[in-house]
C-alpha cells in the first residue's frame, strides 16, 4: 500500500489545469482588486500632474497616446471594468441567489465578458469622446480653460440643449 505523500503530485503545472469559468471569474475578481490598489497612487499622481501645466498635461496625454501607454492604460481599465461587473455577480450571490451552478457558470461568462466590453469602451470610446469633445469645444489648447475642461458640466456649457426639452429646476441649480 502507498502512503498518501506518495500520491501526491509533484510537480504542479498549473498551465495545464483547465480550472472552471466559475473560479477564472472568482480569481480575476481578485486580481483586478489589486492591480487597482496599486495602480491608484500612480493613477492620483499623474492626474495631479496634468492639472499642474499645460505643459504637462500634453506630456501625459502624448505618453498616453504612446504604444506603452495604451498597454499601461489597458491594465486599470480592465481592472476597473472586471471588479466591477465581478462585484455586481457577487452581491446577489451573498444571498443566495444565482448560486446554482448553471445560473453561476452563465454569470461568470457575462463578467468575463463584461469585462472585456467595458475595457474596450473604457479605453476606446471614452478617451476618443472626451479628446474629441474638447477638440469640437476648443478647449485643448487654451492653458485658462484646461482645469474646466476635466469637468463634464464646462463641457455640457457649451453644448445646445436638445429641442423640445426644458432642463429640471435642480439641474439649473446645480449645473447638472
Amino acid at each position: 500500500m502507498k502512503s498518501p505523500s506518495s500520491r501526491r503530485a509533484r510537480n504542479l503545472k498549473l498551465l495545464q489545469i483547465r480550472f472552471p469559468v466559475g473560479a477564472i471569474a472568482s480569481a480575476s475578481h481578485r486580481i483586478s482588486g489589486a492591480i487597482l490598489l496599486l495602480s491608484l497612487p500612480v493613477l492620483v499622481e499623474a492626474f495631479a500632474r496634468s492639472l499642474s501645466s499645460e505643459d504637462a498635461y500634453e506630456a501625459l496625454l502624448s505618453a498616453a497616446r504612446s504604444p506603452f501607454g495604451i498597454i499601461a492604460l489597458l491594465l486599470p481599465c480592465w481592472a476597473i471594468a472586471q471588479h466591477v461587473f465581478a462585484g455586481i455577480r457577487h452581491l446577489p450571490m451573498d444571498v443566495g441567489i444565482g448560486s446554482d451552478l448553471p445560473l453561476a457558470r452563465r454569470s461568470a461568462w457575462a463578467v468575463l465578458a463584461g469585462g472585456a466590453l467595458g475595457t474596450a469602451i473604457l479605453l476606446g470610446g471614452c478617451c476618443q469622446e472626451t479628446v474629441r469633445r474638447l477638440a469640437a469645444v476648443g478647449l485643448a489648447t487654451s492653458s485658462s480653460h484646461l482645469s474646466a475642461a476635466v469637468s463634464c458640466r464646462a463641457l455640457d456649457r457649451h453644448r445646445k440643449p436638445a429641442r423640445g426639452r426644458r432642463r429640471h429646476r435642480l439641474g439649473q441649480r446645480w449645473g447638472f
